[in-house]
């Protein structure tokens, strides 16, 4: 797959301002999601997929200002 042979935790960080609504919505549409949104010590909340192609996708939710 495209995650073995590159070796790198993603392929795309991607922002975006709700990430529970998003994985409602991809869980939903039944995506390849990589486990449960987790909030990061450098505060932001994440939730990874794997495309289609194989490539790990990570949306995230800026919670610096919080």
């Amino acid at each position: 797959s495209n995650r073995d042979r590159r070796k790198i935790s993603s392929d795309a960080y991607i922002w975006v301002n709700d990430v529970n609504a998003l994985h409602a919505e991809l869980k939903h549409r039944g995506a390849k999601i990589a486990g449960e949104p987790v909030m990061r010590p450098y505060k932001c909340y994440e939730l990874e997929v794997d495309d289609l192609n194989g490539f790990r996708l990570v949306f995230s939710q800026d919670f610096s200002q919080a």
